[in-house]
């Protein structure tokens, strides 16, 4: 559930799906985080959530998403407290139904303002530093970790750190051959596709999912 930084990890949920049978159930509503910030109202997806969330049974999986960063630069990262203060709430009552919750971190955000100004053939002009990037992320991650620590029923999955690997001195929004992004921060179906594996090892390492599947 989530914003458009939800949304665009569709593909990722359907290889789910096909390699393993886990049912999904994804609701984006562009513009709006999940949870919405305190005395904040969107009555269609609050209905959504209302119809969903009687059906909840154990063992089931929340993922949540959003960007956390401005998009604009000079980048920096949004002011988290009530927003984690919410996601507090929610995980305590996702546990009582023995539900999971997993709140994805940031992704690259590049420096381009259209992904058509890019060429395959000279990677250089629109690939981010990593190193520059790579801090704002930290602190994100630092106060999500912060809140997987209160919570036994939370993990915290590192897009960054799939999308663009601690050894690399800069992130790409292709992988050489292909586009993996629609645009500066939103994968398209091939990039949400390559962090299925990443994603599932993600669960099973936290117990979130049968060694089995």
């Amino acid at each position: 559930m989530g914003d458009s930084h939800s949304g665009h990890l569709q593909a990722m949920l359907y290889e789910l799906h096909g390699r393993l049978g886990v049912g999904v159930h994804l609701v984006e509503t562009p513009g709006w985080s999940f949870p919405l910030p305190a005395g904040t109202q969107f009555k269609p997806r609050s209905d959504v959530y209302n119809s969903i969330y009687p059906r909840f049974q154990p063992g089931d999986i929340v993922l949540i998403s959003r960007i956390f960063i401005s998009r604009s630069l000079p980048y920096t990262v949004d002011e988290l407290r009530p927003w984690l203060y919410n996601t507090s709430l929610l995980a305590e009552d996702l546990a009582g139904k023995g539900v999971s919750l997993v709140i994805t971190g940031p992704p690259p955000i590049f420096p381009y303002k259209d992904i058509r100004e890019c060429n395959l053939d000279e990677r250089e002009s629109c690939r981010l530093e990593r190193a520059a990037f790579a801090p704002l992320v930290e602190q994100v991650l630092e106060q999500l970790n912060g809140l997987k620590t209160k919570h036994q029923n939370i993990e915290v999955f590192d897009i960054f750190a799939s999308a663009c690997p601690a050894g690399d001195s800069y992130c790409y929004p292709d992988n050489g051959t292909s586009f993996l992004y629609r645009d500066k921060d939103h994968f398209n179906s091939l990039g949400s596709r390559l962090l299925a594996e990443p994603f599932v090892d993600l669960l099973r390492s936290a117990g979130f999912l049968e060694r089995g599947k």
